[in-house]
């Protein structure tokens, strides 16, 4: 008799002990066929964009091919690998595990058991014991893509960031469209730094700012250090050669994707910026350069700052650019002045500044000027893209529906704020694993005590507070089957979500402007809230936080972001200059401050460090905002107890202090005892720079 290898993976061990039994070949071709089956399922069961219900469909599916597989060759290792995997998607950890160890016992040389049984230990968060399987795996299988990517991750959750990049930079080059190698390399770039400038690394990060759905300002601390080394911009007496700047790709392409937070590479594009604006005349990789100025300060919103003698030189461009539109026909070189001037205005203010030429015919021009220009490549489409970022109209066309009025004297100073500077800045999603939310939450917070609703049924999420909706996207676009409804006090911040909304095609997320005091006249309850960096701008963050609560269906919970006290002393003394210099929260002040503050980086460490500074509206948010508390974690216990809710744990703590938290206090298991956090933070007073970010539950 012929006997079929069955295989979900490739797994010679498996299949070796297969010839060791005695099927008949129809016994072969029905294991086959439901194998395939199975493999099948459990692949369709990982797409994104299904919903819950027929995932739990697809599983169940599944789990019957594979008992069915049991009952002719109970011993088969691919279907209890298989068993495992779905086990552990569901979070049933101990029945995951004891369908790989049952299928290791029956084939110990099976890539695909070992690649399973590292994921169990990855879900248990022993990452030493999962390296060890995903080694194992490679070397039973030496092409085995995922084994080598989720021992890159691995090797990320121990600390090790160079040597998962190292993996990663490999496996991209395989396959440029794998989005979970897309998301955790772009995980590791964000914390690397460039010793010195190589063109290998040249050309590896300029193929990393080509890819798409990825979040291109996760690079911005490696090409600055690189481009540091290049142009030697620590040195104070270096200069900067224009005509090699203008030609060079790697600084360009960024320009246009990247946000820089770096005070290095602010310096580098002030100093340039005012190099080209006194010019008389530029070649046209020079007018390149500048545009590509212009997109970046259009992505940072003009937030760099500039002397009089700069002003003098942009009246006179405007000036000169309303004489020429006096023509009613234009000649090529007074074409290329006018574009020139505009190019030039726009590096340093918004276009809608200089209302004279804020214009559609000032469009068509630009157009036509283009047009003339005719020399194609990277000027023409990087014109194309300022001209669509400066001129574009989507957000104002935006209608939002909104519940009750905004009567609250905080809540209305902080609308005025949003509506001028909608925040936060984003340009992409970055990609993450679609999950269910509770999966997600089993990884951060265990023992959460979080019950979701029946298998099938869709989870409310409310997000209070959504600014321009990364967050609340990233939750509509990656649980499964949830609905979200997103909220803020700002037209504008939520008009942008909308914008971006649509970009992304989801269709499972809606908006709503409101003042959160207002809620309780929403008929909706929710499962699941989320509030970060909103409470602490409310007049009384426990009045804010008791509305959320009456939204909150039984058994639903909340997450909570507040300011620390101790993380944000330096925000604090900023503030203080602020109030003594009379400084007011408009560009020309907020600029004037960020220029003190660059002027001495050795005094302000952990704002220079915050994406926040290098944003106009982060900057407000950061700095100059309308109403800010700030916490202790004795203070958030006390916030708790006021409201009623249980503290279920902090989530999202820096892995270097969640490893010394656990060893300073063995006993504190679950990690809720605020009594010892604020010990703890006592001593390390930049815990939680990024907010307490925590969960309660009624």
């Amino acid at each position: 008799m012929t006997q079929a290898a069955i295989r979900q993976t490739p797994s010679r061990a498996q299949s070796e002990h297969h010839t060791e039994l005695n099927l008949s070949h129809g016994q072969w071709r029905i294991l086959n066929k439901l194998l395939r089956k199975s493999s099948d399922c459990y692949g369709e069961s990982l797409a994104p964009g299904i919903s819950q219900q027929k995932v739990a469909q697809l599983r169940q599916r599944c789990r019957e091919y594979c008992k069915n597989i049991l009952h002719i060759y109970p011993q088969c290792a691919d279907a209890l690998a298989l068993l495992s995997r779905i086990a552990l998607d569901c979070n049933e950890l101990r029945k995951a595990k004891k369908f790989i160890r049952q299928a290791l016992q029956y084939a110990p040389n099976a890539s695909v058991c070992w690649f399973s049984l590292g994921h169990v230990y990855l879900a248990e968060n022993e990452h030493e014991k999962a390296r060890e399987c995903f080694q194992k795996t490679v070397k039973l299988e030496p092409s085995h893509f995922r084994a080598k990517a989720a021992y890159a991750y691995s090797c990320f959750h121990q600390g090790e960031i160079v040597s998962a990049f190292n993996i990663y930079k490999r496996l991209i080059h395989q396959n440029p469209d794998d989005p979970h190698v897309k998301s955790n390399l772009f995980a590791c770039l964000k914390q690397l730094t460039a010793d010195t400038d190589t063109p290998e690394l040249d050309e590896q990060l300029r193929f990393y700012l080509g890819l798409e759905d990825v979040d291109h300002s996760d690079l911005s601390r490696l090409i600055a250090s690189l481009l540091a080394h290049r142009y030697q911009l620590s040195d104070k007496n270096s200069q900067v050669d224009i005509a090699q700047l203008s030609k060079d790709t790697l600084y360009l392409q960024a320009l246009k994707v990247v946000i820089f937070s770096s005070d290095l590479i602010e310096d580098l594009n002030s100093s340039v910026r005012q190099h080209l604006l006194f010019a008389r005349r530029c070649n046209l990789d020079e007018l390149n350069l500048k545009i590509c100025l212009a997109i970046q300060a259009f992505n940072n919103e003009h937030v760099m700052a500039y002397d009089d003698s700069e002003r003098l030189v942009l009246e006179g461009r405007i000036q000169q650019s309303e004489l020429i539109l006096q023509h009613k026909e234009l000649d090529q070189q007074q074409q290329l002045t006018l574009l020139d001037n505009w190019v030039s205005l726009v590096m340093y203010e918004p276009s809608s500044c200089f209302p004279s030429l804020y214009n559609g015919a000032m469009l068509n021009h630009m157009i036509d000027t283009a047009s003339a220009i005719n020399t194609g490549g990277a000027l023409l489409t990087n014109l194309g893209q300022l001209l669509k970022l400066c001129f574009s109209q989507a957000e104002k066309e935006i209608r939002i529906e909104s519940l009750g009025t905004i009567s609250d004297s905080v809540s209305c100073r902080v609308k005025a704020q949003y509506e001028e500077n909608p925040y936060p800045r984003w340009l992409a999603l970055p990609y993450q694993t679609p999950t269910e939310y509770q999966q997600a939450l089993d990884t951060a917070l265990p023992e959460h005590g979080f019950v979701p609703k029946q298998q099938g049924q869709t989870l409310q999420v409310l997000v209070a507070g959504s600014g321009t909706g990364k967050h609340a996207l990233q939750c509509a676009r990656y649980f499964r089957n949830t609905q979200v409804t997103a909220i803020d006090i700002s037209h504008a911040s939520l008009a942008y979500a909308k914008v971006k909304a649509d970009q992304y095609q989801l269709n499972n997320i809606e908006f709503l402007q409101a003042d959160i005091l207002e809620l309780q006249n929403i008929k909706k309850r929710f499962d699941i809230i989320e509030c970060s960096g909103v409470l602490h701008h409310m007049n009384s963050p426990q009045e804010g936080a008791r509305v959320l609560k009456q939204l909150l269906r039984p058994g639903g919970i909340m997450k909570i972001g507040l300011y620390s006290e101790r993380a944000r002393s330096e925000v604090v003394m900023c503030r203080e200059m602020i109030a003594e210099q009379q400084l007011q929260s408009r560009p020309k002040d907020m600029r004037e401050l960020r220029r003190q503050i660059l002027s001495r980086p050795e005094q302000w460490p952990a704002v220079l460090s915050s994406p926040d500074f290098y944003s106009l509206s982060g900057c407000r948010d950061l700095l100059f905002h309308e109403q800010e508390h700030r916490f202790t974690p004795l203070q958030i216990e006390a916030f708790c107890e006021d409201l009623d809710m249980e503290f279920l744990g902090f989530v999202r703590v820096p892995a270097k202090h969640y490893q010394t938290y656990r060893k300073t206090y063995p006993l504190d298991e679950r990690m809720r005892n605020l009594g010892y956090w604020e010990a703890y933070e006592e001593r390390n007073p930049l815990t939680f720079g990024g907010m307490y970010q925590f969960y309660v539950r009624n």
